[in-house]
């Protein structure tokens, strides 16, 4: 729904969609399938300055760092986590300095060298440091 679709992007956070997202993740922490599609989700909500904040302000931060670090053999959570840390750091000083705070650059680096044969870890976590 919220695939290049701005106004969907806009409802889905203005239903609480991308804390509904957030609180998810928490909850099934263990859930490797999960924690793939939820991180999908708010990678495609994020390019939106208003769900950059809504999303920060919910925890998503600290809850896709969670991910990536419960599964850190996951190419596919590593992938997206990026692309998704990447996104709400693009343009938003605010995002950046809470990324840094919380040892995102670490988190990417630690995924890109696990997955030194994943091109697509190696892109959106070059992607991801370029935007912090």
């Amino acid at each position: 729904l919220a695939s290049n679709n701005a106004n969907n992007k806009t409802k889905i956070a203005s239903l609480r969609g991308i804390q509904t997202i957030i609180t998810a993740m928490d909850e099934h922490l263990e859930c490797e399938s999960l924690q793939i599609h939820a991180m999908w989700a708010l990678q495609v909500l994020i390019p939106n300055r208003a769900n950059q904040d809504i999303m920060a302000a919910a925890g998503g931060i600290q809850q896709i760092l969670k991910g990536l670090s419960k599964f850190p053999r996951s190419p596919a959570i590593q992938h997206r986590g990026c692309w998704a840390l990447g996104n709400l750091a693009y343009g938003h000083t605010e995002n950046q300095k809470k990324i840094m705070a919380e040892q995102g650059i670490v988190a990417v680096l630690d995924a890109m060298a696990a997955h030194q044969g994943v091109q697509a870890v190696q892109e959106h976590g070059c992607r991801a440091l370029k935007n912090f």
